[in-house]
This record gives C-alpha cells, sequence and structure tokens, in this order.
C-alpha cells in the first residue's frame, strides 16, 4: 500500500541516499495579502543550511530527507525535518522541471514556543545535474500565509 511504499522510500533514502546540502534563498511574502508595514517588517531572506540525502529511483523521481533551519519572517529561528518527494519533465539539455511535495513537522517560536507542527507543501522545481532551485507556497488568508519560500539543494 501507499503508507508501506512511502516508509520504505523514506528509510532507503536516510540509509543509502547520497548526501545533500540546503542553502535556503528567500522567503517572499505575497503582497497581495500583506500590508506595506507588515512586509517592511518581515525578514524575507532566511539566514540557514540544511542537509538531507536523496535518491532518484526507477522512474527518474527524488525521494529524500532531510533537516534545515533557517530564520523565520520575524528573523527568529525555524526549524524543519522531513521527507521530500518530486517527479519530472525534460526542458533541454539536462534542465528539468519538477513537481512533488515535502511534509514535515516544523517548529517556530510562533507555534506553540517550538512545540512540531506537522505540514505538507507543494514542490516546484528546476534542476541542473546535481543542483536545485526548490520553492514552495505556504497557502493562507489576509495576513498570514501566502509565503514563497525557496531554496537551493546540492547532491554530492
Amino acid at each position: 500500500n501507499y503508507l508501506s511504499r512511502t516508509v520504505d522510500r523514506i528509510t532507503h533514502a536516510a540509509n543509502h541516499g547520497a548526501w545533500e546540502g540546503y542553502l535556503p534563498l528567500h522567503t517572499h511574502h505575497m503582497r497581495f495579502a500583506y500590508t506595506q508595514a507588515k512586509i517592511d517588517s518581515y525578514n524575507e531572506n532566511p539566514f540557514g543550511i540544511g542537509m538531507g540525502r536523496g535518491y532518484y529511483d526507477e522512474s527518474g523521481d527524488w525521494h529524500g530527507v532531510f533537516v534545515m533551519g533557517f530564520q523565520d519572517s520575524h528573523s527568529k529561528p525555524q526549524y524543519q525535518i522531513g521527507y521530500g518527494y518530486k517527479t519530472y519533465w525534460p526542458l533541454f539539455d539536462e534542465i528539468k522541471f519538477g513537481l512533488g511535495y515535502t511534509a514535515f513537522l516544523g517548529f517556530r517560536s510562533d507555534y506553540n514556543h517550538y512545540l512540531p507542527f506537522p505540514i505538507v507543501l507543494p514542490i516546484f522545481s528546476f534542476e541542473y545535474k546535481k543542483i536545485a532551485l526548490d520553492t514552495t507556497y505556504v497557502p493562507g488568508g489576509d495576513g498570514f500565509g501566502n509565503v514563497l519560500f525557496t531554496w537551493a539543494k546540492h547532491s554530492f
């Protein structure tokens, strides 16, 4: 079933995947959802770092496990530990476009003082050889969520 296959993929990534490095690049608060004063108060440069292990299966889909820490929108530490999946379509040469999802536990100061919370988000990716530029969208409403978070991933 789906759950046991996912557990197998997570276990395989953790035990046999190639090492990967993650570099958070940008947090973009969608301008339609926030006042200019709020946007001006937010940190959109999420200084941080992460690491993980990932592999490409027989279909060319990527599976990975990761930990990442970075500065959130309020310049406070945020941590994530989770799993990601992406499937790909070739664009040209060795550049491919990927879509997938990430499921993780997040830890933030403004959510119960760093008590873990689960979240599942989409991933959009452009990949060239061992380097990927990944973005996820955090949905929301007026004054919360509606954030694009972008990071780079390098496979070793």
